[in-house]
């Protein structure tokens, strides 16, 4: 009753209702007014506090009541040894010895508190567009000078960036500019666009720290320099996978509801993609250059988060370039390999590649769960489909490899065509022409190619025996005295396409028609046992059906494995040894003409004489033997 009456006196010895009203305020509203939050953070928490409740009913009490805690523990750390007073004016505590050096601490970890929750607040949003079909042809008339493109898995937004570094979000249902987003000191790669479109996270240059764009309007929602980057979003679990910065390296699990860090599933392995699983939203394939592992995440029932690994498959071709596609319905995973492109099947691990290098294939973009769209070929590129299922390739009719670069969409189906002049996405492709087995046209390719090449040394042999001849002629008619001379007869033997091929070298020819299990899907395994030696081998395999040639080692040095035969083989197990493709010709017998061919493009190849030939019409088994 007595303080009542007091605070009655003191009412009405103050001037001003505004002086009056503090004497009711809490001491955490007057350090509040005393000492204003920066007008950033201010605005951000009101944004924050105003979508709240967007998601879910219950959260936005949550965010307030949290958001008032950060402000009394702001009041509390930072005060002076006079606590405030509830006749203090806001005036009166502006002049108390706060530590301003403590004010702008807490300030900085309000504004990561509250930059964390928007970011967790816009991964809950739908989708900024719905996602939709591109359609066969949806030109980007606001974007120029396109060098890169991200696009959201389950939204039709994409953002691009182009050669000056500069970055804007695109609507991709209509192809017109949803907002420039300004981005200094970004990084040039590790960019990851959230499957709903609206968060863009970019790591800054040289990994000291990440930032996080609001897509829809081009606002930055969070800057922290204790991450370096976004690996993957979960929507499900409202997290994301994320490099830890200040030097700690690996993986951290961030929760983007309150912004605790948890331990990652074997955090120390070194993983450059994350790849959404096809069939489990809380699941993730994580691409390291030499392994895949599939990961799990989940939200305990006490509201912590937890990552499980399920699987890992060792890659027998190092991961290089590019975020890798699930092909299949998440059963096959394609990915980019120097300039070729491998396959591993999740299920069961078996591994495969397109070597596509011989065709200078150079782009690659899902068109469904089946078909992907390879750019092949030189200046003029031919646009084909590869079919996953069936193994083969189709090329488009309509050469649309004219119209510019391929670049792929991420993890969503469809394309985008950068062009001179105008750049277009699609998910469709004009009709393609006959479909021929993949590796029997990489292959083709191979074998086109040492052709030209045999076909260049010998015209250039060609052209400087004439010049020889010629200078002879010179020469006798002159009656200078002759310094060179061919001699008459067969032209000098081409010079082998395998200089390097030790003289000593042991060639030594296996021939199948067929291997024992004809009926296994890419050819029956045919093996190859060779025993140890020093001396170098060159190894001949030739069949007329499809083989896997499994060659076991025991240590010998291969110089090199010479494939031959009517439909396309593969070889497993030859080390560092070239690998090429010499013919079509294959035998499985000592006599025939098929034998004495094979012979002749072998020597093509090697000049060294052949050691050693076996043969069986169904093989499955031979042992290399020592000179």
């Amino acid at each position: 009753m007595t303080r009542l009456l007091l605070a009655v006196l003191v009412v009405f010895s103050l001037t001003g209702c505004e002086r009056a009203s503090e004497l009711w305020m809490s001491s955490t509203e007057k350090v509040t007014l005393a000492f204003p939050l920066p007008d950033e953070l201010k605005l951000a928490a009101d944004r924050l506090l105003a979508d709240g409740d967007a998601p879910s009913g219950g959260r936005n009490a949550q965010l307030v009541a949290g958001w008032q805690r950060q402000l009394e523990l702001r009041a509390l750390n930072c005060a002076p040894v006079v606590p405030v007073r509830w006749w203090h004016s806001v005036a009166a505590v502006r002049q108390q010895p706060y530590d301003s050096a403590c004010i702008l601490k807490q300030d900085a970890a309000l504004i990561d508190w509250v930059g964390v929750r928007r970011v967790g607040q816009a991964l809950q949003q739908p989708a900024l567009v719905p996602l939709a079909s591109l359609g066969a042809r949806r030109p980007l008339t606001d974007v120029t000078a396109l060098s890169e493109l991200h696009a959201a898995s389950a939204a039709n937004v994409a953002v691009v960036q182009d050669t000056r570094s500069r970055f804007s979000s695109v609507n991709l249902t209509t192809g017109k500019l949803l907002h420039a987003i300004s981005i200094p000191d970004a990084a040039s790669t590790g960019a990851q666009l959230s499957p709903n479109g609206r968060l863009f996270a970019l790591p800054v240059a040289n990994r000291r720290g990440m930032q996080v764009f609001d897509v829809a309007t081009g606002n930055l929602l969070w800057k922290t320099d204790r991450y370096n980057g976004v690996l993957a979003w979960l929507s499900t679990v409202d997290a994301a996978v994320v490099g830890q910065g200040d030097g700690r390296g690996g993986l951290a699990l961030l929760d983007l509801q309150n912004g605790r860090e948890y331990a990652y599933y074997d955090a120390s392995r070194r993983m450059t993609w994350a790849v959404p699983a096809a069939d489990a939203a809380d699941q993730l394939w994580l691409v390291g250059s030499n392994s895949v592992t599939q990961v799990t995440h989940r939200r305990t029932s006490t509201g912590e988060l937890d990552s499980n690994g399920l699987a890992t498959w060792p890659l027998r071709r190092q991961a290089t370039s590019l975020r890798p596609l699930l092909m299949q319905s998440g059963r096959r995973m394609l990915y980019v390999t120097n300039r070729d492109l491998a396959w591993i099947d999740l299920q069961s691990g078996d591994q495969g590649a397109y070597e596509f290098s011989l065709m200078n294939g150079r782009g690659y973009s899902k068109l469904d769960e089946d078909r992907l769209l390879v750019d092949t070929g030189g200046m003029n590129s031919t646009t084909q489909v590869l079919d996953v299922v069936a193994q083969t390739l189709a090329p488009v009719e309509s050469n649309e490899g004219t119209d510019g670069l391929l670049l792929p969409m991420s993890t969503r189906t469809g394309f985008m065509r950068r062009g001179f002049d105008l750049s277009y996405v699609s998910d469709q492709v004009g009709p393609t022409g006959p479909a021929l087995p993949a590796q029997r046209a990489i292959a083709d390719a191979q074998l086109q190619q040492q052709l030209a090449r045999l076909d260049a040394r010998t015209a250039a042999e060609a052209a400087a025996r004439a010049a020889v001849e010629a200078a002879d002629k010179a020469a006798t008619a002159s009656g200078a005295p002759l310094t060179m001379r061919i001699p008459s007869g067969a032209p000098p033997s081409p010079m082998p396409l395998l200089s390097r091929v030790p003289a000593q070298a042991q060639v030594a020819i296996v021939g199948v028609y067929e291997g024992s299990n004809h009926r296994v899907p890419g050819g029956a395994p045919v093996r190859i046992f060779v025993p140890p030696s020093s001396i170098p081998l060159v190894l001949v395999l030739s069949s007329y059906e499809s083989v896997q040639w499994l060659v076991q080692n025991s240590g010998r040095p291969i110089s090199a494995v010479l494939l031959s035969g009517y439909s396309p083989s593969t070889v497993l197990g030859a080390g560092d040894a070239p690998v090429l493709r010499i013919g079509s010709a294959y035998a499985y017998q000592l006599n025939g003409a098929n034998y004495a061919q094979l012979k002749q493009d072998v020597a093509r190849y090697v000049p060294n004489r052949v050691d050693s030939f076996q043969g069986l019409y169904q093989g499955k088994e031979f042992s290399i033997p020592n000179r």
